[in-house]
């Protein structure tokens, strides 16, 4: 009965969870999950639901899941999942390992939060620095054009 309110609890959780079981695969993965990706959850199971990851992004992606999987360790990575209205999100995934009430290890836990317009705007401020910065440097060098004309000026005299 327990067992069950916690599944049903990680269901209706907001956002997107997986599980993966002893052999790495993914064995479990919340309606978030599936209502973020547009996907059925037999298309997901095992390895499927690195379908949906960006091709630029899928080998660190996995490097980093299968890493940590094998060390044991919790971890924490960015990486672009397709949508499902077809563009790529930026999704911050929280991955633990998990074990049993005799503390063996049982697999991995993972959760992952929809970082796009974060992103978005991280983008738009470095953008907005870069002009910031060249407009500074073309200030300092004006000055220095104008305490140059300044100097010869001063010299003439």
């Amino acid at each position: 009965m327990q067992k069950e309110l916690y599944l049903r609890i990680l269901d209706q959780f907001p956002n997107p969870i997986w599980r993966s079981g002893l052999d790495a695969k993914c064995d479990y993965f919340n309606s978030a999950w599936l209502a973020f990706t547009g996907r059925k959850i037999e298309e997901e199971m095992g390895d499927g639901w690195v379908k949906g990851v960006h091709p630029d992004d899928l080998n660190p992606c996995v490097k980093t899941y299968l890493d940590s999987f094998k060390a044991r360790k919790p971890f924490e990575m960015e990486y672009r999942l397709k949508h499902n209205d077809g563009t790529y999100h930026w999704l911050l995934d929280s991955g633990s390992p998990f074990f049993d009430d005799s503390n063996n290890f049982m697999g991995y836990i993972g959760s992952c939060y929809d970082i796009n317009e974060v992103k978005k705007h991280m983008t738009e401020i470095e953008e907005m620095n870069r002009y910031m910065t060249d407009r500074e440097l073309k200030m300092v060098k004006m000055k220095k054009q104008i305490t140059d004309l300044e100097n010869k000026l001063n010299q003439q005299k």
